[in-house]
């Protein structure tokens, strides 16, 4: 009657983490991908040192660069590095990135089709119909990993009212001397975009650069515009050989959303799980994958195909941790340049950075513990002031 037991459409992190998990146990699987793999994918690579804490293979064969360093700034008025103590994130090109976690799900026993776009889902009470490429395949369930626009939550009537944010990136083939400059070290310039950051992300040989915005209040930016203002004003990312620009579209969690229904699930970007703070999606997209594996493997062995639970779980994990990273958000992008001076002389709320990127801490006990130490930071500053003057 059935084709697969489990059909994924999309195989980036979410994707191929559910068909990984699924595959090994036992629940006969199939991940489909539009495009030939390895496929590019828009997305400044930055994978924080969390993600190793949720995905249980070596990725080490995609790394560009390692990251121990930071470098922060809001146009000339602000610029200081940040050392870590032990590395907090990798630089990786996605496209090879998301090549090795689907060759492990085809390892682990899942079916991967590449080139191979779906055109037709249809959710009905006796199971889930995909059409792609001229063929049909029935499943008993669908997870849609597909992304910001994806075809399974506009099927399943889960493609709600989201709050986005955007990002236009340049991949900037430059002198080695601009690379080099750049090595080991992520650079954020909060100054070039309204309610938002330009970045710069080492690769092995090349830039990744970009500017993202939490789009606020109807605001209209013209990404191009800002891009080209922020290339011009930083001297390290002149002389460019060769500028390729992408854009794409972050769908911000923090919000409760419904994704899952009978017979279907939603993960990563389908469900709105970017950070809103910083427009970091890969850790919630692996782990939110593992958790539609687990709750999808779970339900079919019960005969139980409504996902509510897996809704819920969503929610515990991230709902209410993502609205204390939105409302940090909605203070730091108002008055940039005070905060970032507060950073600067504050070795707490770096430690706090790095314990973020460790997950050893969350955007919950950040604000907590910050607003405890907020008003003995303010008097010592203002004792300082006094003896000085």
């Amino acid at each position: 009657m059935f084709d697969y037991d489990v059909i994924i459409v999309g195989s980036g992190p979410s994707g191929t983490t559910a068909a990984r998990h699924l595959a090994r146990a036992g629940v006969k699987t199939l991940l489909l991908e539009k495009e030939k793999l390895p496929r590019y994918k828009p997305c400044g690579g930055g994978v924080t040192a969390k993600v190793k804490n949720v995905l249980d293979l070596d990725f080490s064969p995609t790394i560009e660069d390692t990251i121990a360093h930071a470098s922060v700034a809001f146009r000339d008025q602000i610029r200081f590095p940040v050392q870590f103590s032990a590395p907090v994130g990798w630089s990786v090109m996605r496209d090879k990135f998301d090549a090795l976690l689907a060759e492990h799900a085809a390892k682990a026993g899942a079916q991967v089709r590449d080139a191979s776009k779906v055109t037709r889902v249809d959710i009905a009470d006796d199971g889930v119909r995909v059409q792609v490429n001229g063929d049909e395949f029935r499943a008993q369930v669908i997870v849609g990993a597909d992304g910001a626009n994806g075809l399974v939550a506009r099927a399943a009537g889960l493609h709600r009212e989201r709050r986005l944010a955007a990002a236009l990136e340049a991949e900037m083939e430059l002198p080695n001397e601009s690379v080099e400059h750049w090595r080991g070290v992520w650079h954020f310039d909060f100054g070039a975009v309204p309610f938002g950051y330009a970045w710069i992300f080492p690769k092995a040989e090349h830039l990744s650069v970009g500017v993202g915005a939490f789009v606020h209040y109807g605001q209209k930016l013209d990404f191009r515009a800002l891009l080209n203002q922020y290339i011009a004003s930083e001297p390290t990312l002149h002389h460019a050989k060769k500028i390729a620009l992408h854009g794409h579209t972050l769908p911000l969690g923090g919000y409760r959303r419904q994704v899952s229904g009978t017979r279907v699930v939603l993960a990563g970007d389908a469900a709105n799980l970017v950070d809103p703070f910083s427009g970091e999606g890969i850790y919630a997209a692996i782990k939110s994958g593992g958790l539609a594996a687990e709750h999808i493997a779970r339900g079919l062995d019960a005969g139980k195909l409504d996902f509510a639970e897996y809704t819920a779980h969503v929610q515990r994990e991230f709902t209410r941790d993502y609205r204390y990273a939105g409302g940090l958000g909605m203070v730091f992008y108002r008055m940039p340049v005070t905060l970032l001076k507060t950073y600067a002389q504050s070795n707490i709320l770096k430690h706090f950075t790095e314990e973020i990127a460790h997950a050893d801490m969350d955007y919950h006990a950040v604000v907590g513990k910050g607003l405890r130490r907020l008003p003995h930071f303010l008097w010592r500053k203002t004792f300082q002031k006094l003896r000085a003057g």
